[in-house]
C-alpha cells in the first residue's frame, strides 16, 4: 500500500531525526545558521570545511579539549553549535558557559549566538521548547528547556561552580582571564562526576599558555603525547591530562592564499597579527607592568646554580594564595631568580610545609634571608596569629616586612631590569623554570584598565602574588645600594638627566 503524501513526510522527517541525533556534524552543518559579522551579517549555513568536523569529533571523544585558536576560525559558533546539538538530544543536562565576565558568557546566550542557532533550527521538527530564561542586558544568564536541559552564564573565578554540578563546561577565551589558574583547578569535579570540558582562546601569556605549551604540576609531561597533523593548520597532542587541538588560520584552505594573507596583515600591528592569527604565546594583549623585560636578556638560557657561600634571598607573600621566591645576589650586584613556589586555596601552614621540603631537596646547607608582605604581621580571623608568628614559631623562619608602597617595589624592579654589572650583564637573570614569574613579566601581570583608562597600578590576579615576591626582593637590595646611585638612576629613568650611570 502505497504511503501518503503525510505519511511520507512523517517518515522524512523521523529519518532526518535519527540522522541528526546520531550523526552531531549533520546536525551542525545541515540544522544551524550562523550570522557573518564579516560579510555584512549575511545569515549562513557554517561552510563545509574539515577543520570543523574534526573538533565535533574531539568534543564528542574526549573528556577535556581545548582548542588553541587563530581568529575568524568560527570555532565559538562551532562550540556552542555542540552545545545546542548537546541540548536538543540529551534531557537534564547542566551547560555552562564562561568568560571572562558574566556579560560576555550572557551575550554567547543571547539571540545574536546560541539563540540565534535555536531559533532558527528547521521548523517542521518538534524541537525542546524553552520555559524559563533570564534576560540580562546583553544577553540570557539562565535559559531552562522541557526537556529538564539548563544553560547558565558564569564568569571566570574558582568559586562560580562551586554549589553546582555540570554536565558541559565550554569556557572561552581563557587566556585572557586573570584568574585562569585557580579557575582550571576548580574544574576537577566536573569530569570527576562524568562532566565535559571545551575550552577555546586566542593566544596570550599566562595560564593557558602553560596549560597547552608546559607543565602545570610535576607529573606532567615534558613533552607532547601522541602528536600528529593530519589535517593542515591544524596540530593534535595530549598535555596536561587534556587533549589539545591547535587551530591555525592555514586549517582553512581560503586562508592560506597569500592575498588572503596580505590583505589581512594590512589592517593589523606585527604583535596583534602574531597574537591574533599565529598564535605567539609571547606577545600580549594588556598593557604590561613592566614593558623593561625582554625574554632574550632576562631569562637565563639554562637552569641556573646557586652559587655557594652566599645567602639565598627568599621573599613570601601571604593570603590563601601563598607565595615564595627563592633568589641570590652575586658577588657584582646581579640578582638570580632561582625558584617559585606558589600555593592554591592553601593556608601559611601548607605552603611553608612545601618550601621546607623545597629547600631540602635543592637548597640543603645555604642559608637565608626571609622578607615578605608587610601585612604578614596582621592577625588571622581563624587561630588568631600572624603569618609571621606562624612561620617563626612552627618553622624557625624570621621574615622582615617588605617595602610597604607599590611604588617603592616597582621602582625598585624596573632598576634591576634596565640596569647591566659591570661586566655587562643583565642585574636581573631569571631561570628558565620560573615560568609564573616570566608569564607575568610577559603580560600576565599588567596595568588595570577601567573604563578603558590604562592606570598606573597593576590588576590584582594570580600572578600578583609572585611579582609582589619580585617587588620586595628587589626594594630590599635596592635600599641596600648607594643612595646616590638610585637617585641618578630615578632621574635618568624619567628624562631628566641626559647621562648617568652606576655599577
Amino acid at each position: 500500500m502505497a504511503l501518503t503524501k503525510k505519511e511520507k513526510n512523517e517518515l522524512l522527517q523521523l529519518l532526518e531525526w535519527r540522522e541528526w541525533k546520531h550523526n552531531k556534524t549533520a546536525f551542525i552543518q545541515e540544522c544551524c545558521l550562523t550570522r557573518d559579522e564579516a560579510d555584512e551579517g549575511k545569515v549562513k549555513h557554517f561552510p563545509e570545511k574539515d577543520y570543523l568536523k574534526r573538533v565535533d569529533k574531539i568534543i564528542t571523544g574526549e573528556k577535556i579539549s581545548i582548542f588553541p585558536k587563530s581568529r575568524r576560525m568560527m570555532m565559538t559558533w562551532r562550540c556552542l553549535a555542540n552545545l545546542l546539538y548537546a541540548a536538543m538530544f540529551n534531557p537534564n543536562l547542566a551547560i555552562f558557559i564562561q568568560s571572562k565576565k558574566f556579560e560576555d558568557s550572557t551575550y554567547l546566550m543571547s539571540d545574536d549566538r546560541l539563540l540565534f542557532m535555536y531559533h532558527h533550527l528547521p521548523m517542521h521538527h518538534s524541537w525542546p521548547q524553552i520555559i524559563r530564561a533570564t534576560k540580562d542586558k546583553l544577553g540570557y544568564g539562565y535559559i531552562q528547556f522541557d526537556n529538564g536541559t539548563t544553560f547558565m552564564a558564569i564568569a571566570e573565578g574558582p568559586d562560580q561552580l562551586r554549589q553546582y554540578t555540570a554536565s558541559i563546561l565550554y569556557a572561552t577565551e581563557m587566556a585572557f582571564w586573570e584568574k585562569a589558574e585557580s579557575t582550571w583547578n576548580s574544574f576537577r569535579p566536573v569530569i570527576q562526576g562524568g562532566g565535559k570540558i571545551i575550552v577555546d582562546s586566542s593566544a596570550n601569556p599566562g595560564f593557558f599558555k602553560r596549560l597547552v605549551t608546559g607543565k602545570i604540576n610535576e607529573q606532567s609531561d615534558d613533552k607532547e603525547l601522541e602528536s600528529h597533523d593530519d589535517l593542515t593548520g591544524v596540530h593534535e597532542y595530549r598535555r596536561n591530562g587534556a587533549y589539545i587541538a591547535r587551530i591555525h588560520y592555514t586549517a582553512d584552505p581560503i586562508k592560506r592564499d597569500p592575498v588572503w594573507i596580505a590583505n589581512e596583515k594590512a589592517g593589523a600591528t606585527t604583535e596583534g597579527w602574531e597574537r591574533e592569527y599565529e598564535i605567539n604565546w609571547n606577545v600580549s594583549i594588556n598593557p604590561k607592568y613592566y614593558p623593561e623585560f625582554s625574554y632574550e636578556r632576562h631569562v637565563a638560557k639554562e637552569p641556573l646554580k646557586p652559587l655557594e657561600g652566599r645567602p639565598l634571598e627568599r621573599t613570601w607573600d601571604y593570603g590563601l594564595t601563598p607565595a615564595t621566591l627563592i633568589a641570590q645576589q652575586t658577588a657584582k650586584g646581579q640578582l638570580l631568580i632561582l625558584d617559585e613556589l606558589q600555593s592554591f586555596d592553601c593556608g601559611m601552614r601548607n605552603h611553608a610545609k612545601a618550601v621546607r621540603a623545597e629547600m631540602g631537596t635543592f637548597y640543603s646547607g645555604y642559608a637565608a634571608n626571609d622578607t615578605g608582605d608587610p601585612a604578614g604581621n596582621q592577625r588571622s580571623q581563624a587561630d588568631e596569629k600572624t603569618a609571621n608568628e606562624l612561620l617563626q614559631n612552627e618553622f624557625g623562619i624570621y621574615v622582615s616586612p617588605g617595602a610597604i608602597t607599590q611604588t617603592a617595589r616597582s621602582e625598585a624592579v624596573r632598576y634591576y631590569l634596565t640596569t647591566l654589572t659591570s661586566d655587562g650583564q643583565p642585574m636581573m637573570l631569571i631561570d628558565p623554570s620560573c615560568t609564573r614569574i616570566i608569564e607575568g613579566f610577559q603580560g600576565g601581570y599588567h596595568r588595570k584598565v577601567v573604563a578603558n583608562r590604562i592606570l598606573d597600578e597593576p590588576e590584582k590576579n594570580d600572578y600578583s602574588h609572585l611579582m609582589d615576591c619580585i617587588g620586595y626582593l628587589c626594594a630590599k637590595m635596592y635600599g641596600q645600594k648607594n643612595t646616590n646611585c638610585f637617585d641618578e638612576w630615578k632621574a635618568k629613568s624619567r628624562g631628566r638627566v641626559r647621562k648617568a650611570g652606576c655599577m
